[in-house]
Formats: structure tokens, C-alpha cells, sequence
């Protein structure tokens, strides 16, 4: 492995995007039993600290990322990942306790306090804050990864490496690790010639492709191209103007619910769609019914969920490979069956149109432009807006997690804010559960307590409507066999088959 890996063009643009106001990191608050890691002194008790680091060092060398740290390469300025040769896992791994009785709501206060602040770019791009002092014994740790390192699928992977699937415990021997050597101007000046040729290279086995397989090739081109052109009139289509959309501050705060999984998949299978597709049309209801009770109409106004698409093929476990769908979201409909057919029919249209792979290949042609159009791109994006916040969904584990032996209850995720964006929504299920987490501009979004009242009250509504389909297929069901029973003999007026069990009809 080269001493200097080179960021795709994708993880340099969440670079570019951060600014004082625009902090680029993913996450989530992991909510734990304390098991082993509880203090068994007498008095205030707690969590012990130096067990969790040492748990964690356990693992690094199963993520070498999390021991690495920018640079830029002499010429163009590209930013390169090197070993980080002062490594302190102190600074990583921190620790603060609640303030008593360490309810929820002041689980939330500490989270937004945290997540209000950017990751050093001195150091490796993360940070686990161990928050201690949780009702019941508890204990939270939020994690701040920064865009740059991973997207949310890639996140999800990582955590999955530094928890385990067992409630064992494992050995907390942190295998040696040792730096590699930081590359000089001269190595960084080769390394930059090298990857600029395997750019290029690349982009030529790509049109080398389309030469061997010119029918395939040219299906895949028009689809790409297609989807680019839509990609470009969305980007450079600014979204209508909401009362969240406007200049935002560096303060955050933060909300989360949890549903049940099971009562999620039961909308779908009762009213169609895919489990994205429920949670954008509850997002849509919310968003309806936060508007109307603030008196702005949004009517006549296209409102877009930017729903980020996971292109992972296992070929790269680091880095950002991940597209964009942008989804209107029919917030002036007031029935919930019909609001979640129209997201239906938007995300049927997205998946036949290969948008999300268009414009994907196109980012990966990208990864031979300078620094400085990654920074074009970025305030492109910034000025115009293309969508009025971003709703990501990623799928966790069905099983439960353990982290040393303290097994993992909840998983509430973070998406970060861009300019004029104050609302982002991440959603994560993990063992039977949906978790959403909500983070705002507090000054943006003073009452972001009340748009989580209503995200709950939108997925009841399409609970009641999954329930009234239920009843009236039931119904039909029930009429039509016992209208096949009155004509055919051998059954009685039960139903039930004479001479066999009943349950058997």
C-alpha cells in the first residue's frame, strides 16, 4: 500500500463544502448497556474510560483510516490521506459525563453540543465522545466521522468492524502498530504524476469498453447522458424557498424517534412501495402539516428530498460511493395513500431512468479535475441549491451488536447541514427497529421537537390507511369464499371441508 492515498473526487468534495457554518461529518448516538464497562468503585460509579479506549485500540487495525490524516500534494494541492506519525487516541476517544438525572433530554442537549463543533483537520477525521451518566445505567458514545472518509453505507460498515455480533467479550490487546514513513516532496510529486496517468488511464478502459461493446456501450452512454442532463437541469434548478432554507449558524441540535421495523414493513406490504418509499412519504406528511401550522403554503412550490443512492460494488471499502436521487415530495397532498403513490411513481421513474448510475459514472470520470473545480462544483451547488434538505436511509444488522460485551440498544444517525439547508434526516434499522435522527440549525429550526410530533403523526396516518386496506381486503377475501363455498359441495357453512380439520380450508 502506497504511503499516500489520493481522495476520489466525490470524498474531496465534502472537503470542500465544510466552512465555520457547514460541519461535514456523519454519526450517529449509540446508546449502550454498561456491562463490563461500568466502574465497580463505590459513589458516583460510571463508566471506565480507559476500558473503552483500550476496546477501541483493540480494533483499529481493522479500519487503517482511523489512524490517518490529510495532506496535500506539492503541485496542485490534491488532498492525500498519510499515517498520522503523532497519533494520540485520547484525542479520539473522549469522555464527559450528564449532568443529573441524565434524562433524554439532556442526552440531546450534550449530542448538539458536540455535534456543534468541526473535527481538527491536524488530526485523523473522527471522534467518539463517550457521554456517561444515562438513566439506567447506560451510557451513549457519538460518533463524528467526517463525509471525506466514508459515506452512510460505509459508516454503517465501519461500525459493524469495531462492534461485534457476540456478547463476548473480546481480547482488548491492541495489536503494534507503526506509521509508515510521511512521504517526501519528491514521493509526493511521483505519487501525484501516477495518479493523474491512472486517471486518465481509467478513462480511456472506460471508452476501450464502449469500443469492444459498442451496442452495450452505447445504450449505457445515452442512458448516462440522459441522466446527466437531468442531474445538470435539477443542480441548476434552485429549490423553492422553505422556512428552513436560509443562511444557517455552527449551532445544532438534535432530535430522534424510533419505530417499530415491523410496523414500517406492514404500511409497504399493505400499501406498496418500498420501505424508502414509506419513509419519504411520512417525511412528506411532515413536512405538510410543520408548514401549514407555520402558515407558509408550499402549494405551488416543488419541494425535494436529496436521497443519496449507495453504488457499492465491494471493490473499494473506503471513500464516498454513493449518487443522488432528487425527489419532489408531494407535500400539498392531503391524502397520505396518495402522497405515498406519488413518491412511488417518482422513485419507479428514477430507477428505470439509471439516474443514480449516470451520474455516478460521470462523478467517477471526474476524479482527474483539479482542486480548484472540485471548488467550482462545490459552489455551484451552495449557490443554487437543488433540494430543500436530504432524507438518507441506510440499512444496519437484524441481529444485535455488542461492544465488549455491552450490547448496542439504539442507533440514532446524523446527516450534515449544507449552506441554506437547516433540516437533515438520517434513518438507520438496526435489530427490528427504525431510528431516525433529526439535526437543525436551532435558529433556523427553533422547534424542531414539534417537525418530530409531526413525522410521527404522518407515519399514523399511513398506519390507519394500511389498516383500513387490511380490513377491506380481509372483507372481499371472507365475501368471496364464502361465495365459492355455497357452490362448491363438500363444504359447509362454516367453511370448513367435511370429514378434515378445519384449519386445513
Amino acid at each position: 500500500m502506497s504511503a499516500a492515498e489520493r481522495l476520489s473526487c466525490l470524498d474531496a468534495f465534502f472537503l470542500e463544502a465544510e466552512h465555520d457554518n457547514t460541519h461535514m461529518h456523519i454519526g450517529a448516538t449509540l446508546i449502550f448497556e454498561a456491562g463490563r464497562f461500568r466502574k465497580r468503585r463505590q459513589g458516583n460509579g460510571g463508566i471506565d474510560i480507559d476500558k473503552i479506549r483500550a476496546y477501541v485500540a483493540s480494533r483499529l487495525h481493522l479500519i487503517p483510516r482511523y489512524r490517518q490524516r490529510l495532506a496535500r500534494t506539492p503541485l496542485e494541492g490534491r488532498p492525500i490521506w498519510i499515517d498520522d506519525d503523532h497519533f494520540d487516541l485520547q484525542k479520539h476517544v473522549l469522555h464527559s459525563r450528564l449532568p443529573k438525572p441524565g434524562s433524554e433530554r439532556q442526552l440531546k442537549d450534550a449530542v448538539a453540543e458536540v455535534l456543534s463543533e468541526p473535527l481538527d483537520r491536524g488530526r485523523p477525521l473522527w471522534q467518539f465522545w463517550v457521554l456517561d451518566g444515562l438513566q439506567g445505567g447506560r451510557f451513549a458514545v457519538v460518533t463524528k466521522l467526517h463525509h471525506s472518509m466514508a459515506d452512510g453505507i460505509g459508516g454503517v460498515e465501519q461500525l459493524c468492524v469495531l462492534l461485534t455480533p457476540s456478547p463476548d467479550a473480546d481480547d482488548d490487546s491492541a495489536p503494534e502498530w507503526a506509521p509508515r514513513p510521511i512521504p517526501g516532496t519528491l514521493e509526493l510529486l511521483a505519487e501525484e504524476a501516477v495518479s493523474a496517468t491512472r486517471s486518465w488511464v481509467d478513462s480511456l478502459a472506460t471508452i476501450g469498453q464502449s469500443l469492444r461493446a459498442p451496442q452495450q456501450s452505447w445504450k449505457q452512454t445515452w442512458g448516462s447522458a440522459v441522466s446527466l442532463a437531468d442531474a445538470v437541469r435539477t443542480t441548476f434548478a434552485s429549490a423553492a424557498k422553505t422556512p428552513f432554507n436560509r443562511a444557517i449558524g455552527s449551532d445544532r441540535s438534535v432530535e430522534w424517534l424510533r419505530f417499530d421495523l415491523d410496523e414500517v414493513r406492514r404500511v409497504k406490504h399493505a400499501l406498496g412501495g418500498t420501505l424508502n418509499d414509506v419513509v419519504l412519504a411520512t417525511v412528506a406528511g411532515a413536512l405538510r402539516r410543520y408548514f401549514r401550522n407555520r402558515q407558509f403554503s408550499a402549494d405551488s412550490a416543488e419541494i425535494r428530498a436529496a436521497v443519496p443512492v449507495s453504488m457499492r460494488d465491494g471493490d473499494c471499502p473506503s471513500g464516498n460511493q454513493v449518487s443522488i436521487w432528487f425527489v419532489p415530495l408531494p407535500v400539498e397532498q392531503g391524502d397520505a395513500t396518495s402522497r405515498l403513490c406519488e413518491i412511488r411513481s417518482a422513485t419507479e421513474r428514477l430507477k428505470s431512468s439509471r439516474h443514480a448510475q449516470g451520474l455516478y459514472s460521470v462523478l467517477r470520470l471526474a476524479d482527474f479535475v483539479t482542486p480548484a473545480l472540485v471548488r467550482v462544483g462545490v459552489r455551484v451547488v451552495e449557490r443554487f441549491l437543488p433540494f430543500n434538505l436530504i432524507v438518507t436511509n441506510v440499512p444496519g444488522p437484524k441481529f444485535p451488536l455488542y461492544m465488549g460485551g455491552a450490547r448496542l440498544l439504539a442507533a440514532y444517525p446524523t446527516v450534515p447541514l449544507f449552506e441554506q439547508q437547516g433540516l437533515g434526516i438520517a434513518l438507520f434499522s438496526y435489530d427490528g427497529a427504525l431510528f431516525w435522527g433529526f439535526l437543525a440549525d436551532p435558529d433556523v429550526l427553533p422547534d424542531l421537537d414539534e417537525f418530530a410530533y409531526a413525522v410521527t403523526v404522518s407515519f399514523c396516518e399511513l398506519l390507519d390507511r394500511a389498516a383500513e386496506g387490511e380490513a377491506t381486503h380481509e372483507s372481499e377475501a371472507s365475501t368471496a369464499l364464502d361465495s365459492a363455498n355455497l357452490m362448491m359441495p363438500g363444504f359447509g357453512g362454516n367453511g370448513a371441508y367435511r370429514g378434515a380439520p378445519a384449519e386445513r380450508h
